[in-house]
């Protein structure tokens, strides 16, 4: 789904995930090469003509709210620099770093990270990093108390390798 920019603000308070809209006046085009959740290759274009309106809460239970198209460990090097699709991967949490940063010559400035190590079912390792807010919240000391008292697997999604 892409909205114009010039509508994204009223679209981003109108729409709540996990709620199911009817949708009016719309257009359905070519996706986009960038950034793209799912592989479809079409994508919902709205616009200043747009009418969303909710449909009953009932109707939302049998309509799932997550997706996932989880990436072999393998593959994940070689998304590497790809902004086409966004990489989900699947893991047990085998051990946590603190927080650390990383020169990022983008924003110009030190950006706080933190790496994740996983292990999928055949022991294959993936070192995941969350930057930002992201690596800076995780509750590394709740995910190794509870560790310590069952395998602890995580969802990484959307993200970009």
């Amino acid at each position: 789904m892409h909205p114009s920019l010039s509508d994204m603000e009223r679209f981003k308070d109108q729409l709540v995930e996990g709620k199911v809209y009817a949708l009016l006046d719309f257009a359905v085009r070519p996706r986009k090469n960038e950034y793209m959740a799912c592989r479809n290759g079409l994508m919902i274009y709205m616009d200043g003509l747009t009418v969303v309106d909710e449909i009953d809460e009932n109707t939302s239970s049998w309509i799932p709210l997550h997706s996932f198209e989880f990436v072999d460990f393998d593959d994940v090097p070689l998304r590497n620099g790809d902004k086409r699709f966004f990489t989900d991967v699947i893991g047990q949490i085998v051990s946590i770093e603190g927080v650390g940063e990383a020169w990022k010559w983008k924003f110009w400035r030190n950006i706080p990270f933190r790496n994740i190590c996983l292990h999928d079912l055949r022991g294959r390792e993936l070192n995941v990093a969350l930057f930002g807010d992201l690596g800076r919240n995780f509750d590394a000391e709740k995910v190794f108390k509870q560790g310590r008292k069952a395998p602890i697997v995580a969802v990484f999604a959307g993200m970009l390798v």
